[in-house]
C-alpha cells in the first residue's frame, strides 16, 4: 500500500500470542469440517495452504512478494502463518508456527474428532502431513 505522501505502507496487524494461537486454530477446525478438512490436510502434505471464509493457514510458497511485504517479518520456509482475518475481528489477526508446533495443532485437533471411519482416514492425512512437513 501506498499512502498519500508516497511512501509504501505496510498492513497492520495483530500478533496473536500462543493461547490465541490456540483459540484460533480451534476456530478453524470448526470451520474447516468434514470434506473440507481432507482437503486441506492433502494440502498441508504438500506445503499448500488451505482456507475458508475469513480464517486460513499458508506456506511461503502461497504468498507473492506482495503479500510478503504487507506482514511485520517474511514468511520463510520452516514457518506457516495462521490468519484470522476482518470481518471476524476488527483488526486482523496472524501467528507464525513452526512446522513442529503447526503438526502438534493439527494432530490435537484431529484426535478430538472421535474414533470412526472418518478419523481413521484423517489420522493417514496426517501422517502424510508429517511426512511433508519433515517432523
Amino acid at each position: 500500500m501506498i499512502n498519500l505522501k508516497g511512501e509504501k505502507m505496510t498492513k497492520e496487524f495483530h500478533m496473536m500470542n500462543k493461547r490465541e494461537a490456540t483459540e484460533v486454530m480451534s476456530m478453524y477446525f470448526n470451520v474447516v469440517r468434514g470434506s473440507y478438512l481432507k482437503d486441506a490436510l492433502d494440502s498441508f502434505a504438500r506445503k499448500e495452504g488451505y482456507g475458508q471464509e475469513v480464517i486460513l493457514i499458508s506456506f511461503d510458497t502461497d504468498l507473492d512478494d506482495y503479500d510478503q511485504a504487507q506482514l511485520p517479518k517474511l514468511l520463510d520456509k520452516k514457518h506457516v502463518l495462521l490468519e484470522l482475518d476482518y470481518p471476524a475481528v476488527e483488526k486482523d489477526q496472524i501467528a507464525y508456527l513452526d512446522f513442529r508446533m503447526f503438526y502438534e495443532y493439527l494432530a490435537l485437533n484431529i484426535v478430538k474428532i472421535g474414533n470412526d471411519s472418518e478419523n481413521k482416514e484423517l489420522l493417514k492425512l496426517l501422517t502424510k502431513v508429517k511426512n511433508g512437513l519433515n517432523v
